[in-house]
Order: C-alpha cells, then structure tokens, then sequence
C-alpha cells in the first residue's frame, strides 16, 4: 500500500503545476470492452487440467480468460488544443476448471483484476461546429503509468470418498501442477476450500484515438479505440495468506516470487459521457 501511495504522490505532484495553465477542469467515465493476452495464466490452467486429467478424465477447463468489460475514468485540466490528466481503469478476467458428478466436486478459480493509475495526453486536433449547440472533435493521445494486479486462487475439493478415488496416496493441485502427496488423505470424507492470494505491478502504455461530440462545450460524448501495451511483472504471493491444511505449504511464504506474469496487452474500445468546467477568467 505503502508503494501504491508513493506513486499517486509522485503523479499529483507532476501533474498540480499543469492547473495554473489550464482553462477548463474536465473529468469523465467509461465503459469499454478489452481483449486480454493473459499468456501465462492461460498456460498455467492448461497444464493444470493435462495433469488432473490423468485423474479425473472428464475434468476440464469451463471458463478461459475471455475479454471482458473494464472501467475507465479521468479527471484532467484542458488548455488550448492540449489535455493532460490522471486516468483509473479497472480491469478483469478469470479462468475455472471443474469437474461434478455423484461423487463429489472439484473446481479451481483463478479471479486476476487490475487497478492501472496513470497520467494521459491528449491533443484536438480537429473540431467542426455541427450547430449552435453541438461540436464534434477528434483527438489523439497516450496513457501511461502502473497497473497494481491482484489474483485470486480458489480451490475447491468435495469428495464423498477421495481413499476410493486416490487409492493410498492423494493428489492436490500445486502451482498449477497435480503433486502427489503420500497418505496424506486416507478418510472416508474430505473437503478443502482454500483461497490463496497473489499480487503484482506492471507498467503500461497506450496510444489510442477518439471522438467527442459536446453539448454547448459541457457535456460530451466521448468514443475512443486504444490499444494497451504492458510490460508485465512477476507474480508474488500476497502477504495476507493463511494455508492451514499443509503445514509447510509454499503459498503461505510471503513475497514469494514465481515465473508468472500477468499480462493485458490488447486492443480497447470505448464508449463514455465527459464533462467541462471552464476556470478562464
């Protein structure tokens, strides 16, 4: 948390002097649709499924880390044809692997969201006067700054009788990996319910274009295509973990570091409402 307060300090403090040029105050929200690559964790959920599969044959991934809806937000200070500002989205995606039947269930979550805080530009460079009332303008610009991930693994075990399933020996789902632990389960009835947390910052930057068409220069409607290039960082387990059925469990080892990025390179679409609030004297 510490580091995350840092940086806003540090974006404020780059961005406080642009107020005394500025001419109008102007924040906005949008709802756009963004593919992610998520390379990694697509990977990782592959691998875990070959291995249970070894097991349980029907077992399967039911959700792959689809493209999905993300939240954009700014508040910035526009002089001239020239706008700069701090922009907020928020990103998320998730995979699970399942399996249920008479027997029991089996099913693991991976929840990955991310929370990018940056700074942006952006030139007009076009505005047409449609009537008295309504303008539209074009404009062109970049983001940059960090994208703070948090991800959330959940695995879920229900079994009626794992020692007829597993035999004298049983399976758990480590790092993605089916790792064999001897006699560890031998009851007639087992369940697990484990959460475990991880974390990650990377930094991003992204070009992207749009239109505006304003209402009397106060409210506008804004549509914008971007793409976002990340240069991702590695996953660490999160420091809040409490693994309680595995004594020396790795996962309860903070800031453990793995080779595992979160990455959210694609392309962005968006559609949003902006406001303007003239402070020229």
């Amino acid at each position: 948390m510490k580091k995350h307060i840092k940086s806003i300090v540090i974006i404020l403090c780059l961005f406080i002097p642009t107020v005394v040029l500025g001419q109008e105050i102007v924040a906005g929200y949008s709802l756009g649709s963004g593919r992610y690559l998520l390379s990694d964790l697509k990977t990782l959920q592959e691998k875990s499924v070959k291995e249970a599969q070894k097991i349980f044959e029907n077992y399967k991934s039911t959700e792959t880390f689809p493209e999905g809806l993300f939240h954009d937000a700014y508040f910035g200070i526009k002089f001239s044809i020239h706008e700069i500002g701090l922009k907020y989205d928020y990103l998320t995606s998730g995979g699970r692997n399942h399996l249920a039947d008479y027997s029991g269930e089996i099913k693991e979550d991976l929840i990955v969201s991310g929370n990018a805080l940056g700074l942006y530009y952006k030139i007009h460079f076009l505005s047409i006067p449609l009537n008295n009332h309504f303008r539209l303008t074009a404009h062109a610009g970049i983001a940059t700054g960090a994208i703070y991930n948090r991800i959330k693994g959940k695995h879920f075990f229900n079994l009626y009788n794992p020692k007829s399933v597993f035999g004298p020996s049983y399976y758990y789902p480590e790092g993605g990996i089916i790792t064999m632990i001897p006699n560890y389960y031998n009851r007639e009835f087992e369940k697990i319910d484990e959460t475990i947390k991880f974390r990650s910052t990377n930094w991003y930057a992204q070009p992207n274009i749009g239109i505006q068409l304003g209402f009397k220069n106060t409210v506008f409607l804004n549509i914008s295509a971007g793409y976002l290039f990340d240069n991702q960082g590695k996953l660490q387990t999160a420091n809040e973990n409490t693994v309680n059925n595995i004594e020396d469990y790795y996962y309860s080892v903070p800031g453990k570091e793995y080779n595992v990025g979160i990455d959210w390179t694609g392309l962005r679409l968006s559609i949003g409402i902006g406001f303007a609030f003239s402070i020229a004297k």
